[in-house]
């Protein structure tokens, strides 16, 4: 009996990291997702290392222009101007939303309702965190955004692993306070904070970032505990 469920909890994390190597196939590669998390949260990111890393992918300048002129009456034509009228910061929040969203929030769960509630989860989290972060630590207002978008990837990962166990687990824990680790680790052994752990260090994401996907349910004062062990 304990062979077996060493077995099944072995193959539920297996299962749980190919999924993650699985997401380099989607159409936009990782490597730019992880890119524009990195520039949006270093500090030495400027407008012009900005603009031209948004020039380098045709798909991520023609929905920054059709997010510009979408902002205004007229016609914005060029990323510089587009950077001009949404302000440095505001591209830099709208490259991470599309770089999350296009990376996890994708096919095959489009119209998902599971998905589209952490979707809003997720930008209302950003928005959160970052309106917080403004009032209280200005500089850090761009990493509290990336963190709110981020902090719940796992759970898009824990879907796409177990696309018919996942989503009845989610929506029956979601209203019990505390109860969604001990349901998903007693069902997959690992929990949506693992998963988005490994898929940080997957795309080799910052440390803030792949902190705030690992330990976003983790009380203050752990927290604190563990900041001054480091």
């Amino acid at each position: 009996m304990a062979q077996r469920e060493e077995r099944l909890q072995h193959e539920s994390r297996s299962h749980i990291k190919n999924i993650i190597r699985q997401i380099d196939i989607l159409p936009s590669p990782p490597a730019v997702a992880a890119m524009i998390l990195s520039m949006a949260v270093r500090e030495d990111t400027d407008v012009r290392t900005l603009t031209h890393f948004i020039e380098s992918d045709p798909s991520l300048a023609m929905r920054v222009l059709k997010m510009a002129n979408a902002a205004r009456y007229g016609r914005v034509q060029t990323l510089t101007q587009a950077v001009n009228l949404l302000g440095f910061n505001a591209v830099k929040n709208i490259l991470l939303t599309i770089a999350v969203r296009d990376t996890v929030f994708r096919e095959p769960f489009s119209g998902d309702p599971d998905l589209t509630g952490l979707w809003k989860h997720s930008l209302a989290c950003a928005v959160g965190a970052a309106f917080l972060a403004d009032r209280n630590a200005p500089d850090l207002a761009e990493l509290a955004f990336a963190a709110g978008l981020a902090h719940d990837c796992g759970k898009l990962i824990m879907l796409a692993a177990f696309p018919d166990r996942y989503g009845p687990l989610l929506r029956a824990a979601e209203n019990a306070q505390g109860a969604l680790l001990d349901a998903e680790n007693e069902a997959f052994e690992a929990d949506h904070c693992l998963a988005g752990k490994w898929l940080a260090e997957t795309w080799n994401l910052p440390r803030p970032l792949v902190d705030a996907m690992w330990l976003h349910h983790h009380p203050p004062e752990q927290l604190a505990l563990m900041g001054g062990e480091g």
